[in-house]
């Protein structure tokens, strides 16, 4: 696949695909470039991109709280890892974050072997220290972003405190850690079991040899096993604070010895045999740079199956650096020897690697489509891992909101990927589309109604409860579309008939009157209080508002310009969602894509990380247009829940402050998890982002 003339046109749709957020920190670490052969695309790639998050109150539009990092950056992580591993092994500097790393911070806490960028995952942090033998905790390090280096496949820091340097490499299932400490006494790796991003339930560690070691870490329903091999002999275990958040075992290294110091660490899922069996089939005895080398060749390999002409180095960096992060998820979960635990818990044991589930509802309509498009074996096994789930439960798995599944498998087998039993996901999709209480909420109501209804509040705010039902009839409409395809793929042309007229359901919540998808009651009538500015997490619209999702009907785009009157106030209405004259145009950028790229609630270029587009860039293309910034100082609130605030605008131009199009121009930014009041003004730039 080759792109020509690279462009910020095409990288946009690539900046989607990763967690990329513009930063005025040119992190020195990366690009990974040193070393690597001239046509290697991994030189271009830099891990660190997007780990900075926002806080300047000049940048964002208000002042964040004490404490806290404001807008956050892409939630991505530094560390190495191989395409769709089970291990990322990257640094964390502080836990119950997004992917545990931040880049504004200065210490390191550990160094965890997995990773999504989620406030999930991060189990088994390990940290190298060193000290006087009777030294305790808390164990932690400061460290210089001057001494950071990120590449695919490998990171590398110096820990400032202990004076260790670190350097971090892995496999599939394994991570590799060298360590080369100031001096050959005193040496110390610290376990700490009692931590991870998500809440631990319970953990132990044992010796089992004279350098090696083994265990596990319980969080929720979920068990990660491990077994390590030191390259230095062990000579006692402490553990300390067991049952407690601080949890640790202390592994005191003998004295003596080469000053680096080399720790294997294989997991599984599934048991501590698995676990050293990875271990033993993935490292056993290669070095540290042969492991690095063959990361580094796996991630070329794959990266080269898109190549770009022209554009600069730096949107050259953007481009490979988003698709580097596009096959970092779903994650693999099945062992060397080809077992896993299915959705019940259960040991299974199949032909096929087991992944975790695609981030659905964030990534059907961009990231998966690449994924088939370029991992197609990757794809047929996520599919088959879908279909486990769906065999033991009755109905293939979603991804918080839709059932977007069906357009992942359609879009699939449609690109050639048909290395699965297209008949029985086909049942299972057909049960999610016609059954109560399984992957599609509402669905009787859908089928009866033609719509999900909304129940009327007089005066709602941005979290008031509800159904999300203009949504769901949007995305429901969607999913038939898909599942129909398979059926006529099947030459069942009873159902194929029946789902594509339930496709054209989106048509039911379509107002004439103020020409947007609005909420409608189970009388049918209307919602009367109706705003399409204002943005809500589940009344009528999921994490939208009617700008955002009133273009999506990607499989109908004729019918939906019917709905409109034609071409002509088709694209009148789509104008209306265009920058008004002196405005940012990255702000109605949410709208415009929506239209262009089949987006659903949000478009492409503003998915549910932060985007950022530096101030410079915008006075640029916006000239004439006056700043000015709403400010909130409202507590942080839990970072699982939803907030956000719109700003209408009041475009200026020059000296003049006539308001341009205060409601014709949509303004949905979600800021922050904070209550913040509507801003009448215009504040850049305009940033999304959304738990």
């Amino acid at each position: 696949m080759k792109f020509a003339n690279l462009r910020l046109s095409s990288l946009l749709t690539f900046a989607a695909l990763g967690a990329f957020s513009c930063t005025k920190v040119t992190p020195p670490g990366a690009p990974g470039g040193a070393g690597r052969a001239a046509g290697d695309p991994g030189r271009f790639v830099n891990p660190l991109i997007g780990t900075a998050a926002f806080t300047d109150p000049k940048l964002v539009g208000y002042v964040a709280p004490p404490g806290w990092h404001g807008v956050w950056a892409g939630l991505v992580f530094p560390g190495s890892a191989l395409p769709n591993a089970m291990v990322q092994l990257s640094p964390i500097t502080q836990f119950n974050t997004g992917s545990g790393y931040q880049y504004e911070d200065s210490v390191i806490q550990a160094f965890a072997h997995t990773n999504k960028g989620h406030w999930n995952l991060c189990h088994l942090p390990v940290l190298p220290v060193a000290g006087p033998a009777g030294a305790t905790g808390p164990y932690a390090s400061r460290f210089s972003h001057a001494t950071e280096t990120a590449a695919p496949g490998y990171y590398g820091v110096t820990l400032k405190d202990y004076n260790v340097q670190v350097r971090l490499t892995s496999t599939l299932r394994c991570g590799l850690h060298q360590y080369t400490y100031a001096q050959a006494q005193d040496r110390r790796v610290v376990f700490k079991l009692g931590r991870s991003n998500e809440n631990v339930n319970d953990w132990a560690l044992e010796k089992v040899g004279p350098a090696a070691v083994q265990g596990f870490q319980k969080t929720g329903d979920q068990t990660v096993f491990f077994y390590g091999q030191l390259s230095a002999g062990i000579q006692d275990v402490a553990i300390q604070g067991k049952g407690t958040k601080e949890g640790v075992a202390v592994l005191r290294l003998a004295d003596g010895g080469p000053k680096t110091v080399e720790l294997r660490v294989g997991i599984s899922f599934v048991s501590i045999q698995n676990a050293q069996q990875n271990l033993a089939q993935e490292l056993g005895t290669r070095s540290f740079e042969d492991v690095r080398r063959a990361a580094a060749a796996t991630w070329d390999k794959l990266l080269n199956k898109v190549a770009v002409t022209g554009g600069t180095a730096q949107q050259r960096g953007m481009f490979y650096t988003c698709l580097y992060r596009s096959f970092l998820w779903p994650a693999l979960r099945s062992d060397a020897n080809g077992e896993y635990r299915d959705v019940k818990g259960a040991v299974q044991k199949a032909n096929f690697q087991y992944y975790t589930l695609p981030s659905l509802w964030d990534t059907y309509r961009n990231k998966d489509v690449l994924m088939s498009m370029l991992a197609p074996g990757v794809t047929a096994d996520i599919i088959k891992s879908m279909q486990d789930i769906g065999d033991k439960t009755g109905f293939i798995p979603t991804f918080f909101h839709g059932d977007h599944a069906a357009s992942f498998v359609a879009g699939a087998y449609l690109r050639g990927v048909t290395n699965f039993d297209l008949p029985d996901v086909y049942r299972l999709l057909l049960r999610n589309a016609n059954v109560e209480g399984g992957t599609r909420p509402h669905i009787k109501e859908y089928i009866q109604k033609g719509y999900i209804a909304t129940t009327e509040v007089p005066a709602p705010n941005v979290e008031t409860p509800g159904s999300a039902g203009v949504s769901k009839t949007l995305e429901y409409a969607y999913d038939d579309y898909a599942v129909a395809q398979l059926a006529k793929a099947l030459h069942d042309t009873a159902q194929y008939r029946t789902l594509m007229a339930r496709s054209k359901n989106y048509r039911n919540v379509f107002d004439p009157g103020t020409k947007f998808m609005r909420g409608r009651l189970a009388n049918g009538q209307w919602v009367k209080s109706f705003n399409p500015q204002y943005p809500y997490y589940e009344y009528m619209y999921r994490e939208a508002n009617a700008w955002q999702v009133s273009f999506f009907a990607p499989h109908d785009m004729p019918g939906l310009v019917a709905l409109y009157g034609g071409p002509g106030p088709s694209r009148r209405s789509w104008i209306r969602c265009s920058p008004c004259p002196g405005t940012p145009p990255t702000l109605p950028a949410t709208c415009r894509a929506s239209s262009a790229s089949t987006a659903t609630a949000t478009s492409p270029t503003t998915k549910r990380r932060s985007r950022t587009t530096s101030w410079a860039s915008l006075k640029s293309r916006s000239s004439g247009w006056t700043k000015s910034w709403p400010s909130s100082t409202t507590p942080a609130r839990k970072a699982w829940r939803f907030r956000a605030w719109t700003t209408r605008a009041r475009c200026r131009r020059g000296t003049s402050s006539a308001p341009r199009a205060s409601t014709r121009c949509p303004r949905p930014t979600r800021a922050t998890w904070s209550r913040s009041p509507f801003s009448t003004k215009c504040a850049g730039p305009w940033t999304t982002a959304r738990c």
